[in-house]
C-alpha cells in the first residue's frame, strides 16, 4: 500500500508538474499545477522521515536524494519561467494619443478576415510635408507584442522616421497573457494551425495596410516590411504571396519553412536584406531538422530563394562574399553575401559571426539575456543598430541605391 501511495504522488507530481511548465511556457496562469506537482513530489521525503520505507539507511538517501534533485530542477524551471514572464510583459494601451517631440504615437484596433487585434502607430509630424510618405511594418517576435517591440525600438526608430516622414507600424499578433495568441501564422504548416488554434493574419495585415495606405495616401510601393524571427518568416511570406508589390524586406534571425521553400513565390520582386547571426541558438542559420523533416531551412537557402525571386544569376558555387569595413569588424566580423548580377533587385544576407537571436543593438531586459545565455545563444550585436540596418536598408531601397552598396562591400572583401 505505501508503494502505491508513493508512486501515484510520483506520477500526480510528474504529471502536475510538467503540465504546469508547458502552459506556463505559453504564459498561460498554471502555477497551481506547478505547486501540486511539488508537493506530490514532496511526498517521499514525509514519507521517509515518518518510517515508510525500509530502515536501510541507503535506500532512504537514494529516495530523498532522487526527489531532491527533481525539486531542484523544478524550482529552476519555475525561476527562469518567471523571468521570462517579467521580460515579456506587455503595455498597457494608450488611452489618448501620445505626443512626443518626434512625432505622435496611438494605439488603434483594427478587424479584417474574421480576426481582431491592436497596432501601435507612430504618425511623424507633419511641418515640411503634406502627408506621410513612406509606411513600416514591424513585425514582432512569437511570444511578444507589437507595443513591446516598440518599447525596445522606440527611441532609435521614431527619429529617424520623423526626418524621413514616414509612419511607423508595430501591430500584434494577439494580445494578453497567451503566448499562443502572440504567434504569428502565415499557414505554411496547417498541422501548427489545428494544434494552436490561431488564424491566418496575412489577410489581416493585407487589410491594415490598406486602410493606412488609403488613409495616408501612402504609395503601396513606398510600404516596407520588416520583422524579427517569427515576424521574420510572416514578412517574407507577406513578401512572397501578397501580389501588391512593395518597397523591400529586411528579415532579421528568421528562415522559411521547407513547405513554404517548395512555393513559387507569386509577388513581385523586391529588395531583400536577411540578417542572421551564426551563433543564432533559437534559429539556427545551418537549419533545423526534426527527425527526417527539415523545419526551417539554412540562411543560404533563403537567400538563394529570393535570389532566384529577383531574377539574380544563382551560382552553383553558392553567392558572392563581402566583409564590412573595419569600423564594426569589432562586432565579432561581418559577413556579407549576396548574388550581384543580373539582379532585378539585390538580396543581400548580414552573417554576424557572433551573433545570436536578438535584435542588433537592442539591449535586453536581464531576464530575457539570463535565459537567452542558458540556451547557449551567441551575443547581442551592440555595434550595429536595428533602426540604421533598417532604415538605411529601406531608404536605399526608395531611391534604388542598393546595388551602390553591393559596389562598395565587393572593395572590402
Amino acid at each position: 500500500m505505501r508503494h502505491v501511495v508513493l508512486g501515484l504522488c510520483g506520477v500526480v507530481g510528474l504529471v502536475s508538474v510538467g503540465w504546469g511548465i508547458k502552459e506556463l511556457i505559453f504564459l498561460r496562469a498554471a502555477w497551481g499545477w506547478v505547486v501540486l506537482g511539488m508537493m506530490a513530489l514532496g511526498c517521499p521525503w514525509i514519507g521517509a522521515f515518518r518510517g515508510w520505507y525500509p530502515a536501510r539507511l541507503l535506500w532512504r538517501r537514494l529516495v530523498l536524494g532522487g526527489t531532491g534533485v527533481l525539486w531542484g530542477l523544478v524550482l529552476v524551471g519555475v525561476v527562469h519561467l518567471g523571468l521570462l514572464h517579467y521580460a515579456v510583459r506587455d503595455q498597457a494601451m494608450l488611452e489618448k494619443p501620445m505626443r512626443t517631440s518626434w512625432g505622435t504615437i496611438q494605439d488603434q484596433v483594427f478587424s479584417a478576415e474574421g480576426h481582431t487585434s491592436s497596432y501601435r502607430l507612430f504618425l511623424p509630424e507633419r511641418r515640411r510635408m503634406s502627408r506621410p510618405t513612406g509606411l513600416v511594418m514591424f513585425l514582432h517576435g512569437a511570444g511578444f507584442t507589437g507595443r513591446i517591440y516598440e518599447r525596445w525600438l522606440a527611441q532609435s526608430f521614431y527619429p529617424k522616421a520623423q526626418e524621413l516622414g514616414w509612419l511607423v507600424v508595430f501591430p500584434s499578433a494577439g494580445s494578453g497573457e497567451d503566448m499562443v495568441r502572440r504567434l504569428w501564422n502565415d499557414g505554411s504548416r496547417p498541422e501548427t494551425t489545428k494544434a494552436l488554434g490561431i488564424p491566418q493574419q496575412r489577410p489581416w495585415l493585407r487589410g491594415l495596410v490598406s486602410l493606412l495606405c488609403k488613409t495616408y495616401q501612402i504609395d503601396p510601393k513606398m510600404v516596407f516590411w520588416a520583422g524579427h524571427s517569427n515576424g521574420a518568416a510572416m514578412v517574407m511570406s507577406v513578401a512572397a504571396l501578397e501580389k501588391q508589390p512593395f518597397g523591400g524586406v529586411v528579415a532579421i534571425s528568421g528562415a522559411i519553412s521547407a513547405e513554404r521553400l517548395a512555393q513559387k513565390p507569386v509577388g513581385s520582386p523586391l529588395p531583400v536584406l536577411l540578417v542572421h547571426g551564426e551563433k543564432d541558438a533559437l534559429i539556427p542559420s545551418a537549419g533545423r531538422r526534426s527527425g527526417k523533416k527539415q523545419v526551417f531551412v539554412p540562411t543560404r537557402e533563403t537567400l538563394a530563394y529570393w535570389a532566384e525571386h529577383n531574377g539574380c544569376v544563382v551560382r552553383k558555387e553558392g553567392p558572392f562574399t563581402g566583409i564590412r569595413p573595419p569600423e564594426t569588424e569589432k562586432a565579432g566580423g561581418i559577413d556579407i553575401l549576396f548574388y550581384p548580377k543580373r539582379c532585378k533587385h539585390p538580396t543581400l544576407l548580414w552573417s554576424f559571426r557572433q551573433g545570436g537571436h536578438m535584435l542588433p543593438g537592442v539591449p535586453l531586459e536581464k531576464a530575457m539575456a539570463w535565459l537567452l545565455m542558458l540556451g547557449m545563444d551567441g551575443r547581442m550585436i551592440a555595434e550595429v543598430k536595428t533602426a540604421d540596418l533598417v532604415l538605411g536598408f529601406f531608404v536605399q531601397a526608395s531611391l534604388g541605391r542598393t546595388f551602390e552598396f553591393l559596389e562598395d562591400s565587393k572593395k572590402t572583401k
